[in-house]
């Protein structure tokens, strides 16, 4: 049972992880993209027109959503006190 708890935790860990790469990329991404339009903007006198994505619609909410959780902080002690233990 305790094994299964450890590997819930890393999972967790694991998920958390990746959701907030997630999420600083398609930041990034959007940031990336205003950047490119700009210079669009600047050499051709427009920005070419492109298909709206999920990714251009990310939103402020959405980021804020990027800080860890107190689920996510206990289970990243959980985690590293399970390492700590293996060691």
């Amino acid at each position: 049972m305790e094994r299964l708890k450890e590997e819930n935790a890393e999972l967790r860990y694991q998920k958390e992880v990746k959701e907030r790469d997630h999420l600083n990329l398609a930041f990034e991404n959007n940031t990336l993209l205003s950047k490119l339009e700009n210079l669009e903007n600047i050499f051709i006198g427009m920005p070419i027109q492109r298909q709206t994505s999920d990714l251009e619609s990310l939103n402020s909410d959405q980021i804020s959503t990027s800080v860890p959780s107190e689920d996510y902080r206990n289970s990243q002690v959980t985690y590293a006190s399970t390492c700590a233990k293996s060691s």
